[in-house]
């Protein structure tokens, strides 16, 4: 058969890769040859191609005519399966506010606004929850917000610390210092030295009270205190410091300077709550040093003066006949005197029981006003750490309230060289194993929710929990024991042994006037704890008033300033305090 002679469309070398990629016909059919296409292939690409579209370099054949192409459209690209570019459903963010989503096929994203209390943030919409960067508080931790607001970021605080406003704050306990300024404190803490009382001009000290030498037992106690106010504790805490009941004298002498003792404190009548109004009017005669009712801080300034060894006066400028003229009760030559550097001075009884229920009254009136009712916070600015905020439950529209009051301890230090000397009988409200008790657990009681520091209501006594209650104290050692078996024997001064005592505190005193336990602003007990470090080297009485205070007892001699000093700092540093929840 001969070769058809009708012509065939001209194609350009250069529009061959093309073609080729549209038919997929293409296909080498000898080195360096090209195949021949068939006729039904289109030059063009189908439905798309245009004039515009032609190479214009093309070389045309002048004998070869049109031909009309008829176009193949079975590949058009509209009829192939779409391209798949994302997984159906999946989600991206564009920016805050707006996030897209892959559709269902897979072939495209669909934009998604996230409305209202929403951002886009890791891929996709989610609500906000805080405001970007705050900081709020959960219970013992504090929680950052992420920039988005839709993550809070926890940072517990550390033992001893509670969140407050967004922050990590330390919980400062209320720290009352008592210590004992009876007239033994003047006595030599070894009893081999000698005081030599020497001549004074009224502002001075005698030999044994000689800060170069000390040889006084409150002497010795001083140089301690001076060490304790100069360490980080005492700011790490509030600290008060309170002495023995007295007031200024102007008859002055070396050993008491311008002080003189009070049985108690001028308005006490007796009563087993005091009054308000009488016992601020004179607080001076036994709080030293007071909380800071503004920052809450410890006034180290002030407590140092106390125990400086330094003591002067200055004319007021108030003529007087005699001491109760004047506000300071020190009247000489004629004027007031204002007292401008006081001192911790030894003179009077021993009255620890007393001391112990005015520093309970001292911080139930001025620290711990926990639901006080008030207008405003200037109602609460006696405690640094009580706000005036809304008590919609309570009969009042609003109270004072520490956030932190729950992990806030209340600490009661005495510091004493000798026994008690105003209530000897445990049966009297004012004994110190009584207040003790009363200040951790309660006295009487018809309901354990009368009772504090975890005891309970026993046939009408607050009774310790078991692992708290004193087991007793053999006279001997001073050795916790269950008995006599355990106490061994000792020397009584004579020459033979005789067997030690063994003391169990036993105390069913309840108080008939109702002030069983010293009652908050919500009529519930409020907690203390007592410690007690301990030179008298001859009872195991004031070891008893820890036992029942729920705290430590720290027998020692005054002599051992370095002790002391461990003692007391050791009482007041507790850094190492539970986590507040």
């Amino acid at each position: 058969m001969r070769p058809s002679t009708e012509p065939r469309p001209y194609i350009s070398p250069r529009w061959l890769p093309f073609k080729c990629a549209i038919s997929l016909a293409c296909s080498s059919s000898g080195e360096g040859s090209l195949a021949t296409p068939s006729d039904d292939l289109i030059v063009a690409e189908a439905g798309r191609a245009t004039a515009s579209d032609a190479p214009q370099d093309t070389e045309v054949d002048p004998n070869v005519s049109d031909v009309a192409v008829s176009a193949d459209t079975s590949l058009a690209p509209e009829d192939a399966a779409p391209l798949v570019i994302c997984n159906s459903g999946s989600s991206r963010c564009v920016d805050l506010a707006t996030e897209e989503r892959c559709n269902e096929a897979g072939t495209g994203w669909d934009l998604t606004p996230c409305g209202d209390a929403a951002v886009c943030a890791q891929d996709a919409c989610q609500p906000t929850i805080c405001e970007p960067e705050a900081t709020l508080c959960q219970g013992a931790s504090r929680y950052v917000c992420d920039s988005a607001g839709t993550t809070q970021l926890p940072y517990p605080c550390q033992n001893g610390y509670g969140c407050l406003d967004g922050a990590c704050v330390r919980v400062k306990p209320n720290v009352a210092l008592v210590v004992d300024t009876s007239g033994s404190m003047a006595f030599p803490a070894d009893p081999a030295d000698l005081c030599q009382v020497l001549p004074c001009d009224g502002i001075g000290f005698p030999a044994c009270e000689d800060e170069e030498a000390p040889m006084s037992r409150l002497a010795h106690a001083k140089l301690a205190l001076q060490a304790l106010f100069e360490t980080s504790v005492v700011t790490g805490a509030r600290v008060s410091l309170q002495r023995f009941p007295s007031t200024g004298s102007g008859s002055v002498d070396c050993s008491s300077g311008y002080t003189e003792s009070l049985f108690v404190m001028t308005g006490d009548s007796g009563a087993h709550e005091v009054q308000q109004s009488w016992f601020d009017k004179a607080m001076d005669e036994v709080v030293c040093v007071p909380f800071d009712p503004i920052t809450g801080d410890t006034n180290v300034a002030a407590l140092s003066e106390w125990v400086d060894f330094e003591e002067s006066v200055t004319p007021s400028g108030q003529n007087c006949g005699w001491d109760p003229d004047c506000p300071s009760n020190i009247c000489a030559g004629g004027k007031c005197q204002a007292l401008i550097d006081p001192e911790l001075r030894a003179v009077g009884g021993t009255p620890l029981g007393r001391s112990l229920f005015y520093a309970s009254e001292y911080l139930r009136l001025h620290m711990l006003i926990q639901h006080k009712p008030c207008d405003s916070d200037d109602d609460c600015r006696t405690s640094p750490d009580h706000r005036c905020v809304p008590n919609p439950d309570g009969p009042h529209p609003k109270h004072c309230i520490d956030p932190l009051a729950h992990c806030r301890e209340n600490v009661i230090i005495l510091v004493t060289d000798g026994e008690e000397t105003a209530a000897p009988d445990k049966n009297d409200f004012f004994h110190p194993w009584v207040q003790a008790k009363r200040l951790r657990y309660g006295l009487g009681c018809t309901a354990d929710i009368q009772c504090a520091g975890g005891a309970t209501c026993d046939a009408g006594i607050c009774e310790p929990p078991l692992i708290d209650a004193p087991e007793g104290r053999c006279m001997a050692s001073l050795d916790v024991c269950t008995g006599n078996a355990d106490c061994p024997d000792f020397f009584c001064g004579l020459d033979a042994p005789c067997p030690g005592t063994c003391v169990l505190p036993d105390l069913a005193f309840t108080d008939g006037l109702g002030k069983n336990h010293v009652k908050g602003y919500d009529k519930l007990p409020l907690t203390f704890r007592v410690h007690v470090v301990d030179a008298s080297g001859r009872s195991v009485d004031n070891a008893i008033i820890a036992d029942w205070g729920g705290g430590e007892s720290v027998a020692l001699v005054f002599t051992d300033v370095t002790g002391l000093y461990e003692a007391l700092k050791n009482l007041v540093d507790l850094k190492q305090g539970a986590l507040c929840e």
